[in-house]
């Protein structure tokens, strides 16, 4: 519960029933956390499919355990992954406010109120919840922040599904289009208007920061597209870019 992201969650799960499998210990693993072994069969199927695609576009050298690898060497960095499922899951993002319960409420404590910008058919906010089975449902300490998700399912209530919280700098950097990194516009109204109504506060100056990087960062991506044989994060500009890239996510 405490990565707030079911995306994450299933990773860790998949890496774990990975080592106990090759322990000799894979039933008892998913019999503890109630995991479908044959689902995460099928998982690992698909992952060694999408890596040949991979290895095919010379994303990655080899699809081979060295392969595999070399290409996980930032799979730990929890910020940088945000970042990515930002990249995958955007414009889908909703907003989560730290909330105190009325005087008459059941519920004592803080909670989040999560709403999705323009959502509602009047075109103003609407306000959703996180589906149960989401480890994001029950939060253990509330606060005010954003969320990217899969989809929404609509049954007693809007319910949003496979959530992860995110930071601003993520959907700045990873999830906002050139168009919306409009400087001119934050000078004037101090924010940076997202997809859907989701407003970041944001100076000039720091936006200006993510369009240069956002601009690099896509530029080595085509430069790879082009030349498939060449691998351009490797050179010295593109190791500054990448790890600036980790650094602001990082940091912020």
């Amino acid at each position: 519960g405490q990565t707030r992201s079911d995306q994450l969650a299933a990773a860790a799960a998949y890496r774990g029933w990975c080592d106990a499998r090759a322990a000799g210990k894979e039933r008892g693993y998913c019999e503890a956390r109630y995991l479908n072994a044959r689902a995460l069969r099928d998982l690992e199927a698909a992952r060694g499919e999408l890596l040949r695609h991979l290895a095919s576009a010379r994303f990655v050298k080899a699809p081979t355990a060295e392969g595999i690898a070399e290409a996980s060497t930032f799979a730990g960095d929890d910020a940088l992954l945000r970042g990515v499922l930002c990249a995958a899951l955007y414009p889908n993002v909703a907003a989560a406010t730290r909330t105190a319960p009325g005087s008459r409420a059941a519920q004592r404590t803080p909670y989040e109120k999560v709403t999705l910008p323009g959502g509602h058919r009047s075109g103003g906010d609407a306000q959703v919840w996180v589906h149960p089975s989401s480890i994001n449902a029950r939060p253990e300490r509330a606060e005010s922040g954003l969320y990217v998700y899969l989809d929404k399912v609509e049954t007693s209530r809007l319910f949003l599904r496979e959530t992860t919280r995110v930071s601003a700098a993520a959907l700045l950097l990873f999830g906002a289009t050139p168009a919306e990194l409009d400087v001119e516009r934050v000078k004037t109204c101090g924010r940076v208007e997202l997809a859907g109504g989701v407003r970041v506060r944001a100076s000039p100056q720091t936006v200006l920061l993510f369009k240069l990087l956002r601009r690099e960062l896509d530029a080595l991506l085509t430069r790879k597209a082009r030349a498939p044989d060449a691998w351009p994060e490797e050179e010295p500009q593109g190791e500054v870019v990448l790890s600036t890239v980790r650094a602001v996510v990082a940091g912020c």
